[in-house]
């Protein structure tokens, strides 16, 4: 007995010294989407006051307290060193609520995001879903009215748990229902429209995801391959009747596509290596975006979509291979095909040059003679 406790320990100290650089890894990025977040939340408290971060306090610690009890639950507090992915996610999950939302609701998406979708899939860092983005589904669909209904900015809200104030639907809302909106430039890239408290600064989410790509804590090739998809998409097949231009801007600004492509949807994960992977994750999820945009009859597609992408991306590296594979048969399949097509243009060049040739010398001949 106590040589199988002997050979147990070992097993778990070897695959502890083998976890070792993933943990590393899942602390960098914790602490690189952290400092993120902060300019996020900044602007988030200039519109709407310091109830932003009273709702980010109470998902946070609700999340923090949360994972502290699992971690005892499955005995785990001495396992992995304790970091910021916890606090993140309540933060990110605060992030795509209105800064109208009330306190339980931030409380019960970040419960919802750690003890029913972090643990029972996965665990600390392998989880199958985002939390974050999974528990802001299950807000969504059971408590719609709360979450999809938004105050003017610029506006201080108090800290009650229910603030009186007039709500607005969301620039997703009219596109979703065929209506154009007129949004100013500048109020564009600040932030300065109603939508998620975090998911509106267009400039201030592009500069988090350039510190965070350099950071290498996302992938940079998933975001770009959404917004190219996104924007062919609105270019060529506008769900309002203005300007293409304006349809691109207030498909991309509208909802939290932004917001989940930086924070969320792009997450290192391990699971995606190769470059050619990474592209085909960042189309099939601006492809499923796209596809839910025309066909349901949600404002919101983007968690859903995200939470769709989550079940295939650990395939997208092998999806990867098939298409490279079949793009190598098809180019020697090809280059083979012009290989004899060319060869057989020659012969029939040197034929006719042949007889063309022979035909001149006769004709020379019957001149001389």
């Amino acid at each position: 007995m106590k040589q199988e406790a002997v050979l147990a320990e070992s097993r778990e100290d070897a695959l502890q010294r083998d976890s070792v650089p993933s943990v590393s890894r899942d602390i960098r990025q914790a602490n690189g989407i952290f400092i993120a977040l902060i300019p996020v939340m900044l602007m988030a408290v200039y519109y709407y006051g310091g109830r932003v971060l009273a709702l980010c306090g109470a998902a946070a610690g609700t999340a923090v307290l949360t994972d502290f009890a699992c971690r005892l639950l499955q005995r785990r507090e001495n396992r992995t060193p304790y970091d910021l992915s916890a606090a993140n996610t309540g933060v990110i999950l605060a992030m795509l609520l209105p800064a109208s939302a009330p306190y339980w609701l931030a409380a019960i998406g970040a419960f919802t995001a750690i003890a029913v979708v972090r643990y029972p899939f996965g665990g600390h860092s392998g989880t199958l879903f985002h939390p974050a983005n999974t528990a802001f589904a299950f807000l969504l669909i059971c408590w719609t009215e709360l979450v999809t209904r938004y105050p003017l900015p610029r506006q201080t809200l108090s800290y009650d748990s229910d603030p009186n104030v007039t709500l607005y639907t969301s620039p997703a809302a009219r596109l979703m229902a065929g209506g154009a909106e007129r949004i100013d430039w500048l109020d564009l890239l600040m932030g300065n429209f109603v939508g998620p408290m975090g998911c509106t600064s267009i400039l201030i989410l592009f500069f988090c995801g350039l510190f965070l790509a350099l950071r290498g804590s996302i992938y940079w090739q998933i975001p770009t391959a959404v917004c190219g998809i996104v924007t062919l998409f609105a270019w060529f097949f506008p769900r309002v009747n203005s300007s293409h231009f304006s349809s691109v801007t207030l498909e991309l600004a509208a909802g939290s596509l932004l917001f989940s492509l930086v924070f969320i949807a792009s997450a290192d994960n391990g699971e995606i290596r190769t470059g050619l992977g990474k592209w085909i994750c960042g189309v099939i999820l601006g492809g499923i975006i796209v596809l839910f945009r025309v066909l349901s009859r949600i404002e919101m597609v983007v968690p859903f979509a995200v939470i769709v992408l989550n079940t295939i991306d650990h395939r997208c590296d092998r999806y990867g291979e098939m298409l490279a594979g079949t793009a190598k048969a098809l180019a020697r399949a090809a280059w083979k095909f012009l290989r004899k097509g060319f060869a057989a243009l020659w012969r029939g060049v040197r034929r006719l040059s042949s007889f063309l040739w022979d035909k001149l010398s006769e004709l020379l001949q019957k001149l001389v003679g």
